[in-house]
């Protein structure tokens, strides 16, 4: 008999087996942590069913995926059968269910319990409002809770004296009379006891926390911490390095509760605080779909000429909040060694310098340079030239930031012959540039990206994908500053809340281009944090005197913009960290180096050190000169001299 995705997931799946698959830790007696409040110990009981003794939580297996995931009760039932290979006939209606009727006694004492449970709830409520909500000073103005609860405490007293002490007939009457009510009062009690943050209101109360954070962020001490912290997480969001920095500045490798404990044989010790951090829960759904031409994007009609459909699976992108802990959290098995990290003099120097050249993006020199310049990237010549004759350390530090700005700012003067104008947008919130006909890609100026939006049968004008080319249902072309990152199906769809923006002005190619690209600040901010993060992860000790501009740089930036900017750190520096490790490691093969093994220390003759404050000031002031060239409008290539 064929079963709907329902059934089959009650009679398949109990509360416990849903729970402990999505990471909850269950106890042999059936209890473990309500995820729906702040539980420290446990109290909810889960078995087929589930019930929290804290919170008051209760159902079965599909009300507790649906409440964890934030879900509809069809949506949880259909990630259930996904998550555990169930097999349901889609189609199939649910199974009829033959119900014995009550009797009379049975309904009123159903009825009776009900509204004592009701009542009981409210004026434990109205109780606790009127200590909260109590005013402090005879001028205060009283809370409308508190005026709710000296009006109706009383009341609701004698109502519940009423179901214990009166007559049948007298609480039949009473309840006959007020249904509607109770019913009313029930469910207000259901929506402030839901008041409880869903996943969705914790994601945003997170995401509030994670701007706030962004905007204190840009102090000299506190951004280095920052960049610490992201050269040990870099492949990590953005959110979530910030996450990590603001609850554990000083973590170094972090994991879940379940994964110290069954991958790595270690365990979270007692007491220990977690690191809340955003983890993508995605779900799989199937949904019917046209059936469209790999060549032209067109649905394919039947011998009748009805469009043909089939069915597709889709995966629906979640977040949700999770706990990790860090490493110095957790007690028992010593962790695998690490690769050993480079300092001091950077052992296997030129290796490493090898690696950084074939990481770069255009070819590396070296040239001698005034001394106030460690190196420069020249995009009219496509080269980086660094300064002869720095230190080891001085030397990587100055490559890396030039590496950066040839990967970020490789901009020459934009000059376009004819060019046109067009209508400004937004295409999943990156700014753009819209025609309504073809754009001519061989016209382009490098840097910038071309797309193709494909209209629908029914209306060719208006877009509903986004592609590389389109050929048939054209509806226009955008161009934008910034890749889009299509998936393997080669388009994406817009929808209503997200997708296409027109913002109701017109720019041409020239001066859209211009105004995106970022000012002189801004790009050696992005560069010398790169360096400092990719440095900070090698473990080679730079400088730190290039930050004491941040704060001012900072101030009057929009969030927008000071997001972008450590969105485009964190990239670069993630992807600049995997290539020269893969580097490195092909060129130590290819030498017979042994990365790991430990430089021997060097033995040098004590100098005496210069005066620490000459060195200061002269930094300082170098430091300004720079920073002056740049107001001035000195076109000369450079970067912040360490």
């Amino acid at each position: 008999m064929t079963e709907n995705v329902f059934e089959a997931v009650k009679q398949s799946v109990s509360t416990r087996d849903a729970a402990e698959f999505y990471g909850i830790k269950v106890s042999r007696t059936g209890m473990a942590c309500c995820p729906f409040h702040d539980d420290k110990n446990p109290s909810m009981k889960v078995d087929q069913r589930f019930h929290c003794f804290g919170c008051g939580e209760d159902g079965d297996v599909i009300d507790f995926t649906a409440r964890l995931f934030d879900l509809s009760p069809k949506e949880a039932a259909e990630k259930l059968a996904q998550d555990f290979g169930l097999i349901y006939d889609s189609q199939a209606p649910p199974r009829r269910r033959y119900v014995r009727q009550k009797t009379e006694a049975q309904k009123f004492r159903e009825d009776r319990r009900r509204c004592y449970r009701v009542l009981s709830d409210y004026y434990y409520l109205l109780k606790k409002w009127e200590i909260d909500n109590s005013p402090r000073t005879p001028e205060e103005e009283p809370h409308p809770r508190f005026v709710e609860a000296i009006q109706k405490k009383t009341y609701v007293e004698y109502l519940l004296d009423l179901f214990l002490y009166e007559s049948e007939e007298e609480q039949k009457a009473w309840i006959a009379e007020h249904t509607a009510e109770i019913t009313h009062l029930e469910r207000r009690l259901k929506i402030m006891a839901e008041n409880k943050p869903t996943n969705r209101e914790r994601l945003r109360e997170i995401t509030d926390g994670i701007e706030q954070g962004i905007k204190e962020l840009f102090e000299s001490e506190k951004y280095m911490r920052y960049l610490s912290v992201m050269s040990r997480f870099h492949r990590y969001s953005v959110n979530n390095t910030m996450l990590i920095y603001m609850q554990k500045p000083d973590a170094t490798l972090v994991a879940g509760y379940n994964k110290w404990k069954d991958q790595f044989e270690r365990h979270v010790k007692k007491g220990e605080h977690g690191i809340t951090i955003i983890a993508p829960t995605p779900y799989k759904k199937k949904i019917e779909e046209q059936k469209l031409d790999p060549d032209t994007k067109a649905p394919i009609l039947d011998k009748d000429g009805k469009i043909v459909t089939e069915e597709k699976e889709i995966e629906i992108p979640m977040f949700r909040p999770v706990k990790v802990f860090d490493v110095s959290q957790t007690d028992g098995k010593p962790l695998p060694e690490l690769a050993s990290s480079l300092s001091g003099n950077v052992p296997n120097y030129e290796a490493f310098m090898e690696a950084l050249r074939r990481s770069a993006p255009v070819p590396i020199t070296f040239e001698a340079m005034a001394a106030d310049t460690d190196g420069y990237f020249s995009a009219d010549h496509q080269k980086i030239a660094i300064r002869q004759g720095m230190s080891e350390v001085q030397t990587v530090s100055a490559t890396v930031h030039e590496i950066a700005h040839s990967k970020l700012h490789n901009q020459k003067k934009i000059q376009i012959a004819n060019d046109e104008q067009y209508q400004e947008i937004e295409l999943f919130d990156k700014p753009g540039l819209f025609s309504n006909g073809r754009i001519v890609r061989d016209n382009l100026p490098e840097g910038v990206y071309c797309y193709d939006l494909r209209g629908s049968d029914y209306d060719p004008g208006e877009p509903i994908y986004v592609e590389n080319r389109v050929g048939v249902n054209h509806a226009g072309a955008v161009i934008l500053a910034e890749p889009l990152e299509l998936p393997k199906e080669g388009y994406l769809r817009l929808t209503e809340e997200e997708g296409l923006n027109f913002v109701g002005g017109f720019s041409t190619l020239a001066q859209f281009l211009q105004e995106q690209r970022k000012d002189r600040h801004t790009e050696e901010v992005e560069a010398e944090s790169i360096s400092y993060a990719v440095c900070k992860y090698f473990g080679i000790e730079t400088g730190e005197n290039s930050f004491g501009y941040i704060a001012s740089w900072s101030q009057g930036k929009e969030l927008k913009e000071l997001r972008a900017s450590l969105e485009t750190i964190n990239k670069t520096s993630g992807t600049l960290i995997s290539d020269i490790e893969r580097h490195y490691k092909e060129i130590c093969k290819e030498r017979g180096i042994d990365p790991h093994a430990k430089a021997e220390p060097e033995t040098a003759p004590i100098e005496q050190p210069e005066d620490a404050t000459k060195v200061a000031d002269r930094r300082a002031n170098r430091q300004s000169d720079l920073l002056c060239s740049r107001v001035h409008g000195v076109s000369k290539p450079w970067r912040i001299s360490r």
